[in-house]
């Protein structure tokens, strides 16, 4: 899984899909597997200048064990 693709629209459906189908199922736990390639991440364009993406942003969005404080 590439990191730009990771936490993206995909996850979400795939989250919601996962978390109605615990709830139909009263499940407990849900295991994600994570197999994450780290990446360099480029900077972004703001008015034509280029600027490096905050480590806050990147930690808060790409971080494996953000996905856990997700509640059923």
């Amino acid at each position: 899984m590439r990191n730009q693709w990771y936490s993206d629209n995909r996850d979400l459906v795939k989250w919601g899909v996962l978390l109605e189908v615990a709830g139909r199922h009263r499940a407990k736990h849900i295991l994600q597997v994570l197999y994450l390639r780290p990446n360099t991440w480029e900077s972004l364009e703001i008015d034509g200048e280029q600027v490096e993406l905050a480590p806050a942003v990147i930690q808060q969005f790409r971080s494996a064990i953000s996905v856990s404080a997700i509640q059923c």
